[in-house]
């Protein structure tokens, strides 16, 4: 089970000081959640991004926020997701994308953000599929014998605006694009 990070400041506070929150977001962020004790010495013991660990408290509830605490304290920060703008006028050929909106963690992997992202990447010369199908038959290939994309621009030729912040959790991706379908 892969855990998800997040931030214990958020949660700690006015909102978590009944038992029941704090047992439930420990569920939420540990896998094989496993209370053990007597009334007044309680140890939760818990796995977190696969490692087995255990905290230690005079109620569950302490117990839960120590493993709380810990979790915390071995969570790497997220990282801040941008929503960005892609466009090109350069490749203006038949079926050319002119533009496409990605989330991405800084303005250079946004650069290097192809509108077909799942299946094209950037080789430091050009977009190559990472794939080749019979739809790719008459393409050009590159040199390590990739089929070669020409339906978007050299990322330097690429304009990258930053549109805004993604909601938190989201993964790098490609939102919505605009192709040209010129006859």
């Amino acid at each position: 089970m892969t855990n998800k990070p997040f931030d214990i400041n958020a949660i700690v506070g006015p909102t978590l000081n009944e038992e029941s929150d704090l047992l439930e977001w420990l569920g939420r962020v540990a896998s094989n959640v496993r209370y053990v004790g007597t009334p007044s010495d309680w140890k939760v013991e818990f796995t977190y991004n696969g490692i087995e660990t255990s905290a230690t408290g005079t109620s569950m509830a302490e117990a839960a926020a120590e493993a709380l605490t810990y979790i915390s304290a071995n969570t790497p920060p997220l990282e801040e997701m941008q929503v960005y703008h892609l466009s090109q006028n350069v490749n203006q050929s038949k079926y050319a994308y002119s533009a496409c909106i990605v989330i991405a963690p800084s303005r250079q992997a946004a650069r290097l953000t192809h509108p077909q992202a799942n299946s094209v990447t950037w080789n430091g010369k050009e977009w190559v599929y990472t794939y080749a199908s019979a739809i790719h038959k008459g393409n050009r290939r590159s040199k390590e014998g990739k089929v070669v994309s020409n339906s978007w621009a050299n990322p330097s030729q690429v304009t990258v605006t930053c549109i805004g912040i993604a909601a938190p959790g989201l993964p790098p991706q490609v939102v919505c694009t605009f192709q040209n379908y010129q006859s």
